[in-house]
């Protein structure tokens, strides 16, 4: 996005800039154990800032499939088929089913951060550490 600024000495053009946007900080080094597959797990689950206890997932929905299921990964996102089809929340409230179960905590615990109408979405899970939650899904 331009703008324009007007000052003492004219009219110029600029850029807006955004917030900052920083790199990537997990590395391998945080995790030495882990390579290949796992890598792209690690990049999937998140611990966020504000609870030592809860995970942050990223996760990829893909609605009216044979069954419900945690189907491995795309991309940087946690892959999971819902039999639902995304009307009314049904999809929702059945991604929460599936990753609770997969998780061993209770519906409680699972909340969808943001995505509730996209297939993208980051849902939190609390009550389960990193180490637990990647045991669990692998």
């Amino acid at each position: 996005m331009a703008r324009v600024f007007v000052g003492d000495g004219g009219v110029s053009l600029g850029l807006a800039r955004g917030p900052e946007l920083k790199p990537d900080t997990t590395t391998s080094t945080q995790y030495p154990g882990l390579q290949g597959k796992t890598r792209r797990m690690q990049r999937i689950l998140n611990v966020p800032s504000q609870s030592p206890d809860s995970v942050l997932l990223t996760v990829r929905v893909v609605p009216r499939a044979g069954r419900s299921a945690v189907a491995g990964t795309r991309g940087d996102a946690l892959l999971v088929r819902l039999n639902a089809a995304p009307v009314d929340g049904v999809a929702n409230a059945e991604l929460i089913a599936v990753l609770a179960d997969a998780l061993g905590v209770p519906k409680r615990a699972v909340s969808i951060v943001s995505g509730e109408r996209s297939r993208e979405k980051r849902v939190r899970i609390a009550g389960i550490t990193l180490e637990d939650a990647r045991s669990r899904l692998m």
